[in-house]
């Protein structure tokens, strides 16, 4: 597939192949292929975005996590400019407030800013991603610029259609350890 330069053009179109896919089964298979992976099991904290609108549904993965004991932090955007932090949530109800963009985030009065190490997987979002392991987001770089100080694996969650050879990148743009689409995973390191 011939790939455009232009981000803004890109986002546009992988939104677009996201809002006309079969989006339940492919959640149900993404969730299936990731919670039986070894990174999974082996995570004692599970970094993960509260799924909005069109993106991979995460909150039964959330709520597996929390049922089996595991740690779960979800992103809180500090700023407009690009930065976030996580902080550990004890469920979906009691701990979540509206947030930047509409977006659910943790309560930072109720919840503790977690801290990371390299036994941990963050979950991020993506529009689209290349098999080189690069993602396409929203375009604000946060994660980009969270996962600069990461240490533990990061998985991007991604539909078949929105999967392709190669995206655009720049220097800041960081590449995941796994990708997992609705039919395989794609181990990359």
């Amino acid at each position: 597939m011939q790939i455009s330069n232009d981000k803004a053009f890109l986002r546009e179109k992988f939104r677009q192949i996201r809002s006309s896919v079969k989006a339940q089964e492919k959640d149900e298979n993404i969730r299936s292929l990731f919670c039986a992976s070894e990174i999974y099991r082996n995570a004692e904290t599970l970094f993960i975005y509260y799924s909005v609108k069109n993106e991979v549904d995460t909150l039964k993965i959330i709520d597996l996590a929390l049922k089996q004991g595991k740690k779960v932090a979800l992103p809180k955007c500090t700023d407009r400019n690009g930065n976030m932090d996580f902080y550990f949530i004890e469920s979906t109800d009691s701990s979540l407030t509206d947030g930047y963009f509409s977006l659910k985030e943790p309560n930072v009065s109720v919840c503790k800013k977690a801290a990371y190490s390299s036994k941990d997987v963050c979950v991020l979002p993506a529009l689209a991603c290349d098999k080189k392991g690069f993602r396409l987001g929203y375009g604000g770089g946060y994660y980009d610029r969270f996962l600069s100080r990461f240490e533990g694996k990061t998985v991007a969650f991604c539909y078949d259609e929105c999967l392709c050879d190669e995206l655009p990148t720049d220097r800041f743009d960081k590449k995941v350890d796994m990708i997992i689409t609705d039919l395989k995973i794609y181990d990359l390191k």
